[in-house]
């Protein structure tokens, strides 16, 4: 599923709303809970659609099935309780996967160019407290040149069937610091989805724990009262 359509935040959202649904009756099965490897099976019953596994070992844990196939390389022992604390910060997940693929994004390019534009009126406001009451030709002109900036790169790059490299080099030519280009850019949609399926291998391996401890609680509470 490419998802290069939007700004990278309405993408997000979009994999979040997508795989809430999608995984909302998947239920897990442990495949291998002895030794040092262990794997999890997550899925609909019924169906292989947005199934996946979770292999954790040490050093290593590995996310692969209907959503994509991600390494995250990890130097701790037992992963599952790092993997708790790490979903909390996005970021810092995506951080440990490797061979992440990436998109350029066409929406984010024409944000960015708007951006530049808003940027620009905002310091030509501060300028304009600044400046000799006389001094005109001060007013505006960084906003000016961020218009003109826009327009240039627009009037050469063709934002429906244009890729990275030559909005890059339109950028560049007008006059754009190029190193700004990297903001277009993000992660592909499979990386969002490692994520969501993480989230929800945490919530079901947690819900069957409490479910095991409360089956425990409950034998122990018979076993007392005989």
């Amino acid at each position: 599923m490419r998802l290069d359509y939007g700004t990278k935040k309405e993408n997000r959202a979009t994999v979040a709303q997508i795989a809430k649904e999608a995984l909302a009756e998947h239920s897990i099965t442990p495949e291998q809970t002895e030794g040092p490897v262990r794997m999890w099976y997550c899925g609909r019953k019924g169906t292989g659609m947005y199934s996946y596994r979770v292999i954790a070992a040490p050093n290593m844990l590995l996310v692969y099935g209907d959503v994509g196939d991600y390494i995250l390389q990890v130097y701790d022992k037992d992963l599952v309780p790092w993997l708790r604390g790490a979903i909390k910060s996005e970021n810092y997940l995506i951080s440990k996967m490797i061979n992440k693929g990436e998109v350029f994004m066409p929406k984010e390019a024409v944000k960015l160019l708007d951006d530049l534009v808003n940027e620009a009126k905002e310091y030509d406001h501060e300028v304009e407290y600044d400046r000799d009451e006389d001094d005109e030709e001060i007013e505006g002109i960084h906003t000016k040149e961020a218009r003109e900036l826009k327009r240039k790169v627009l009037d050469e790059w063709d934002k429906d069937y244009g890729g990275y490299e030559e909005f890059a080099e339109a950028f560049h030519c007008a006059g754009g610091e190029s190193s700004l280009t990297d903001r277009t850019i993000d992660y592909e949609s499979s990386v969002y989805w490692t994520v969501e399926c993480l989230k929800r291998f945490v919530e079901l391996l947690d819900a069957k724990d409490d479910k095991g401890d409360s089956i425990c609680s409950s034998l122990v509470t018979l076993i007392e009262e005989k």
